[in-house]
């Protein structure tokens, strides 16, 4: 009967130590990964905007990485577009290495190429993979307005969850 107790004393024991240690390795893995996203600061190059009137303003921005055939994308700029008001303080910058044609019309059929702090910009191919990596589309990237990385989103993202992350940079 003791040996008994023992044995599962000691199994309580083993995966008690295991659970506090890979929630010590779960912890250090995103305390890394945040501050790997702190220390990306954008650098807006190789791209060519689709407009002249393109400067970034010195406030906060988002960039979304995009293809105008992505039916995500697509369902993103619809998002967007009826959130609107609420991300008017915020330069929204889409880019895509799709041809220009197609960028526009992606633009202009949601409404997008209406709203002075959304820009469309091309960026090469080779660019936006030695720049971005190898990114799945849509990618939104939340920049502070010092060109800081706060928040990176892959795939469908709610205007809200946006919204959320600037809000906590405050």
């Amino acid at each position: 009967m003791n040996l008994k107790h023992l044995r599962w004393a000691l199994i309580g024991i083993f995966f008690l130590v295991g659970t506090l240690m890979g929630y010590k390795v779960y912890k250090e893995l995103a305390r890394k990964e945040k501050t790997e996203l702190k220390q990306q600061v954008l650098s807006l190059k190789n791209i060519e905007y689709l407009k002249e009137d393109t400067k970034i303003s010195g406030k906060p921005f988002l960039l979304s990485l995009f293809h105008p055939s992505c039916d995500f994308c697509q369902e993103d700029a619809k998002l967007l577009y009826e959130k609107r008001v609420l991300l008017k303080n915020l330069d929204i910058i889409w880019i895509s290495y799709d041809d220009k044609d197609s960028i526009q019309k992606f633009s202009h059929s949601h409404g997008l190429d209406t709203i002075p702090n959304i820009r469309f910009a091309y960026m090469d191919i080779e660019a936006m993979l030695e720049q971005y990596g190898n990114v799945k589309f849509p990618t939104f990237l939340a920049y502070d307005k010092s060109g800081e990385l706060i928040k990176k989103w892959v795939g469908l993202t709610q205007p809200q969850e946006i919204l959320d992350a600037y809000n906590q940079e405050k």
